[in-house]
């Protein structure tokens, strides 16, 4: 955890990483993605109205291959992220700007928006950041280093149970590790559990397998429509039911379960 107190407008302050090897690439998350993207700048895209800057998005963290491990970078509400050429991946911490839009910008010819002040923007005060490291094998997806990250950056709670039941199980678990749990909630119509997977940054289509810690009568294939697919079989019975489905690379599988 990094705390600040700005006293500066018009710059951007950055968390700097020098990576050994130089690696050419990077991979950056979304919310159903997982974004490979190269270090250095981008190159210009003929009809685009805009220059192409080296700064990437990413949702809530960036991995660089390296030689002999990878290495994992994960933030909480920080969303810009760089590679250069020579090494360093650079995390934007702060990014103090005094105006909605310019069009005088070196890298824009245009008004992006309303040309309007927004001197809240500069940042000035003090400010607390919370960003993790991790490193995982190189001989697995990079994927799976989401499994170390995110415990770091999404703390658990702990509460005293002093008469356990059902209810204080863990809902559900997803294997294997490079497929990620993006999302669970109730269906919009009916009383259905939505689950969300998003699958390895590469490789070839992996069947997950989700264990979920109560009694499953039916499960579908759905989709972010919530509309209702093929049917599958639950396995096991009462609090320990499986539910196995193929999840192919970079891609969102949504699973139905009553």
């Amino acid at each position: 955890r990094v705390t600040i107190d700005n006293p500066c407008a018009d710059h951007r302050l950055r968390a700097r990483f020098r990576l050994s090897g130089n690696p050419s690439s990077f991979v950056t998350d979304g919310p159903f993605d997982w974004i490979p993207r190269a270090a250095g700048d981008p190159a210009p895209v003929p009809s685009s109205q805009e220059l192409p800057v080296p700064t990437h998005p990413m949702n809530t963290m960036a991995i660089a291959p390296l030689k002999q491990a990878s290495f994992g970078l994960g933030g909480v509400g920080l969303r810009e992220v760089e590679l250069d050429e020579g090494g360093n991946l650079s995390l934007t911490l702060l990014r103090c700007v005094g105006w909605l839009s310019r069009g005088d910008l070196p890298n824009r010819g245009r008004e992006a928006g309303p040309n309007l002040p927004t001197p809240g923007a500069q940042g000035i005060g003090v400010h607390g950041f919370d960003y993790a490291v991790a490193f995982q094998d190189p001989n697995v997806p990079v994927s799976e280093i989401h499994r170390t990250l995110e415990p770091m950056l999404f703390a658990p709670r702990v509460t005293t149970v002093t008469e356990p039941c059902i209810e204080d199980l863990p809902l559900l678990s997803v294997e294997p590790a490079s497929v990620r749990l993006a999302a669970v909630k109730r269906a919009e119509h009916d009383g259905r559990l939505l689950i969300r997977l998003v699958g390895a940054d590469s490789g070839e289509t992996v069947e997950a397998t989700i264990k979920v810690y109560g009694s499953v009568r039916k499960a579908w294939r759905s989709d972010l429509d919530e509309r209702r697919g093929e049917e599958l079989t639950p396995m096991g019975q009462g609090h320990d039911t499986r539910v196995m489905v193929p999840v192919p690379p970079r891609d969102v599988v949504t699973l139905a379960l009553e």
